[in-house]
């Protein structure tokens, strides 16, 4: 019976490090964390600057002397927030001495942001691709450009800027041929990883998110809401990856609409419950446009009826679509999006409202109102934002099928407004949130002129 024990004991072990590569990557972190310990317990010098140098180049001669487990541990799905925000604290450190030495010419925040993002970057680089980047000095010549754009021991630069950056790492990588096409998460992690790591020739977007062009996954954006929403963050300057699960025709005529208007879009399928589908759709998106941003998670279904004749059939596809859609997509979000995004999820002003026939289909998104809280307080210290929007009577397909004309001006007579919502209502909340609207987290906002 040992064998018995052990599928009973099993489970347990898995859910507390998620599966085998979780296991590993504890045992990889717990390695991390002494070696932060090691560079916590040297001695600084005199000079900042040279210490600033010495943390970069350790950095990578521990990726490169642990390439396996470097690959592993620098997973966003592995790596613990413990574990990053020490190396951030022991970074900020140094740069606040140099700050303090007067040497240092852009913010404190903005030098960690960049020296980490562009240390790591270099470091996959040269372990995920060794063959394509065999200079030796790559690491050195990138630290070098990254420290003359924000260090200047002679002068002042109070111009100096992100920008200067970039172009200073663009400069620096041209030899290594770094405007190849990135691999793919398997090229990391194999192809059965859900992990998002920063792509090797991308982490100078990642370190320039406020200068380059966003990214943003809408769902169910074939039409209605979700149409509106990619058109209006496409319109916004963002890349949109339009998603679609049964209406390939819908989906281009949106991706159409925004080519047209001299925007940047794809259509990309899945079912929105399916783990392997959406972690495909992900990729895509990375492969396509470099990274995501923003995640509009706006695929749902209704089916309407009364608690005492629901059918359980219906009332599955619901929970299939709405609530384990949802987790789904979500998941694959808070592992992939950078810094400075956002989640956007879809509720429902019917939760208060309360409306007949509506049970059912108020429950799933109660369900989503769940997540959307609970993820926001998980992604702590990632500086991305998770809130959901929650529409009123909106004139969509989805709300007014089955519904007469008497009770759609009914409906249009609840708000203060006198009006049904429209799609382009609700796409400007979301476009607020996916935007502008940083110091809004964790929130259930009811777009709904007023009716509740």
């Amino acid at each position: 019976m040992p064998c018995a024990r052990w599928r009973r004991r099993r489970p347990a072990l898995y859910r507390q490090f998620g599966d085998k590569d979780g296991l590993l990557a504890a045992v990889v972190e717990a390695g991390f964390f002494e070696y932060l310990a090691g560079k916590r317990a040297a001695t600084p010098s005199d000079d900042p600057v040279a210490d600033l140098r010495a943390g970069w180049d350790a950095h990578t001669a521990f990726a490169l002397a642990h390439p396996a487990h470097y690959r592993l541990m620098h997973s966003p799905s592995a790596q613990s927030a413990d574990t990053a925000l020490q190396a951030q604290a022991l970074l900020r450190s140094v740069l606040e001495r140099c700050a303090a030495a007067g040497v240092l010419t852009v913010s404190v925040d903005v030098a960690t942001q960049m020296v980490m993002s562009a240390n790591a970057g270099v470091a996959l680089m040269l372990v995920v691709r060794p063959e394509q980047y065999p200079d030796p000095t790559l690491s050195q010549r990138v630290r070098d450009g990254i420290f003359a754009s924000i260090i200047d021991e002679s002068d002042a630069h109070p111009d100096a800027s992100l920008n200067r950056v970039a172009s200073t790492l663009d400069a620096q990588l041209a030899a290594a041929d770094s405007t190849s096409s990135p691999p793919t998460k398997s090229a990391y992690y194999g192809s059965g990883s859900a992990s998002c790591p920063m792509h090797p020739n991308q982490f100078r977007s990642y370190i320039m998110t406020d200068t380059t062009t966003r990214v943003a996954i809408v769902t169910g954006a074939s039409g209605g809401i979700g149409r509106a929403t990619a058109e209006k963050l496409a319109a916004d300057g963002m890349a949109v990856a339009v998603h679609y699960s049964g209406n390939l025709q819908r989906a281009q005529e949106t991706v159409d609409t925004i080519v047209a208007a001299g925007g940047r879009a794809i259509a990309v399928h899945a079912d929105v419950a399916d783990e392997g589908e959406v972690a495909a759709l992900f990729d895509t998106v990375e492969e396509e446009f470099g990274g995501i941003d923003v995640v509009v998670h706006a695929a749902g279904i209704m089916i309407l009826s009364t608690v005492a004749e629901l059918n359980f059939d219906d009332f599955d596809r619901m929970h299939r679509t709405n609530v384990r859609g949802t987790f789904v997509v979500d998941q694959q979000a808070a592992r992939c999006v950078r810094r400075g995004g956002a989640i956007i999820n879809f509720s429902t002003s019917v939760k208060k409202l309360a409306f007949p026939t509506y049970a059912a289909y108020a429950a799933t998104k109660g369900a989503v109102d769940a997540i959307t809280l609970v993820l926001a307080k998980e992604l702590r210290g990632r500086d991305i934002t998770v809130n959901a929007v929650a529409p009123g009577p909106t004139a969509t397909d989805l709300f007014l099928d089955g519904k007469d004309e008497a009770t759609v001006e009914n409906l249009s007579k609840l708000t203060p407004l006198e009006r049904l919502g429209t799609p382009v209502d609700i796409a400007e909340a979301v476009a607020f949130l996916a935007g502008p609207a940083r110091w809004v987290n964790g929130q259930v906002i009811y777009v709904n002129g007023g009716v509740i």
